[in-house]
């Protein structure tokens, strides 16, 4: 790899390895991955120290981002949200770090943390579905499913052909028992995105709680006949 013979010629060079790990995330090689980012940031700290503590925060920063993409990846989603606050902290003003940091804490269960990640988000950018989204996830997690709804509807409100914010936005209707406006959001998930398998299992669940067992199979049937190709 061109890389490799790049950092061969300047061991030092730190960018050679933080670009090696995206090469490598590309490759689904995430383990090699996350050693190649760690590699470019300790490289980066030990030229900061030696240059009066003047480093580039920028780079650092996307260094440590590209591994915590790498780490979620790999489903290690701690350590992936303390990568990702670290590159927060080293270019606060960077929404997507703060995106990302939210989608870690999501998935390792930290719903009173994530809402902070996205907030912060959402000052740097008001008009972000995504950090709605994450909000929404985020209540949808503490059972907290009329918060949920109303984050969903934000989102929705900045983009109105996400078919994830309808779907959530479903899921919260559903645990607050309104299963007649959750199946109409699960219809509009799936006329959105229409090869989603996960959609036609919420439909399913919701047409079931009508005692509607025909239609139900119908869903969870298309659900399985779409699950190799896509699931969310």
């Amino acid at each position: 790899m061109a890389y490799d013979q790049a950092i061969q010629l300047d061991r030092d060079y730190a960018l050679s390895h933080a670009r090696k790990g995206d090469v490598l995330s590309a490759l689904r090689s995430y383990r090699d991955a996350v050693a190649a980012y760690e590699q470019a940031i300790y490289l980066d700290t030990k030229s900061a120290l030696t240059h009066d503590g003047k480093g580039l925060a920028h780079f650092s920063a996307l260094a440590h981002d590209g591994r915590g993409l790498a780490l979620f990846a790999l489903k290690e989603y701690k350590r992936a949200s303390e990568a990702h606050e670290k590159a927060a902290q080293l270019q606060e003003s960077t929404v997507i770090f703060h995106l990302h940091r939210g989608a870690a804490l999501v998935k390792c269960w930290e719903y009173t943390e994530a809402p902070d990640a996205y907030q912060r988000a959402l000052e740097l950018d008001p008009d972000s579905s995504v950090a709605y989204m994450g909000i929404g996830d985020a209540h949808s997690g503490r059972s907290s499913y009329g918060n949920a709804q109303s984050a969903y509807e934000r989102a929705l409100e900045r983009d109105a052909n996400s078919a994830d914010a309808y779907n959530g936005k479903g899921k919260a209707l559903y645990g607050l028992g309104r299963y007649q406006s959750a199946l109409a959001a699960y219809e509009q998930a799936i006329r959105l995105d229409p090869d989603n398998a996960a959609f036609y299992y919420n439909k399913g669940r919701a047409l079931d709680r009508f005692g509607d067992r025909e239609g139900a199979l119908a869903a969870y049937e298309r659900g399985d006949q779409l699950s190799g190709k896509k699931i969310s």
